[in-house]
């Protein structure tokens, strides 16, 4: 990378991970929504656990998918793998958090509400993915 950090060249390099974190992200947290709606809606699974199982469930493929396709990471997966999960931990407690915020005390219904905490909780993660885990 340049040693300017605001060269043309690194924020194009920015943006591409930025479009490509936003489609793997989308596609990750479509099926995210899909499986918490189902198990929302035909189990009798409190929404903020479903909101947990399906966050550590999509985490999986997301880092995979970011490693590879966004961040371009050649680094060990001993090395990225721990801070990600470090990273993804932070994650799902401020996505409980927003959602019990946004639920329990703004009284937002759980089906808006977690779109709402996703979109949130993916520029904390974009961030620290991009400086802290694949850097």
């Amino acid at each position: 990378m340049n040693s300017n950090p605001g060269s043309v060249r690194d924020r194009r390099i920015f943006a591409q991970q930025i479009a490509v974190y936003g489609l793997v992200g989308a596609s990750t947290n479509l099926l995210g929504l899909i499986i918490y709606y189902v198990v929302t809606f035909s189990c009798t699974i409190e929404p903020l656990l479903a909101a947990s199982l399906v966050y550590v469930l999509i985490s999986y493929g997301s880092y995979h998918a970011n490693r590879c396709l966004t961040f371009n990471s050649h680094k060990r997966v001993a090395k990225t793998l721990p801070r990600y999960v470090a990273v993804q931990t932070l994650g799902l407690v401020a996505q409980l958090g927003i959602n019990m915020a946004l639920v329990t005390h703004m009284r937002i219904s759980h089906i808006y509400a977690q779109p709402i905490t996703i979109s949130i909780v993916s520029v904390i993660l974009f961030t620290l993915a991009k400086y802290s885990v694949f850097r």
